[in-house]
């Protein structure tokens, strides 16, 4: 990934980090859901949760990067 697309932390200017894409089931549908969120690991501040069912991981990690982006500073 290019230095400029890594999400940084609205708060501090941190580089953000990602966790790992975790399968949940949906109580109400019983569909498997991917989410994923990143986060600073210096104030704690982290994006939104991307929570939907997304085909891979990969995919899961690539929403959660446009939606932290979307908070760059």
């Amino acid at each position: 990934m290019e230095k400029d697309q890594e999400p940084r932390c609205p708060y501090c200017g941190d580089i953000m980090t990602h966790t790992a894409p975790l399968l949940h089931r949906d109580k109400t549908s019983g569909l498997l859901f991917r989410r994923c969120k990143f986060f600073c690991r210096v104030c704690q501040a982290a994006a939104p949760l991307v929570d939907n069912c997304f085909e891979n991981d990969e995919e899961c990690l690539e929403a959660a990067r446009e939606a932290a982006l979307k908070r760059i500073i």
